[in-house]
């Protein structure tokens, strides 16, 4: 983000900031900018020790014992 801007609204009183986001806001909902989130892969193949102690059907069957069905 532009270091300019940011200082600027760091200089305003609290009341302003809160005035500045709120305006930020609604900017963002008017103009349907979406909320940036990166996509996580952390957890891929962390239960990769375990494959071949189960299978898809197994792990298909359980579910539906857990659900009742």
């Amino acid at each position: 983000m532009n270091r300019r801007l940011l200082d600027m609204i760091d200089s305003l009183p609290p009341e302003a900031q809160a005035e500045v986001e709120e305006a930020v806001r609604e900017i963002r909902r008017r103009t349907g900018c979406p909320r940036r989130r990166t996509l996580r892969q952390d957890w891929a193949g962390a239960l990769a020790d375990l494959k071949d102690r189960y299978t898809a059907m197994s792990l298909q069957e359980a579910t539906l014992d857990w659900r009742g069905d």
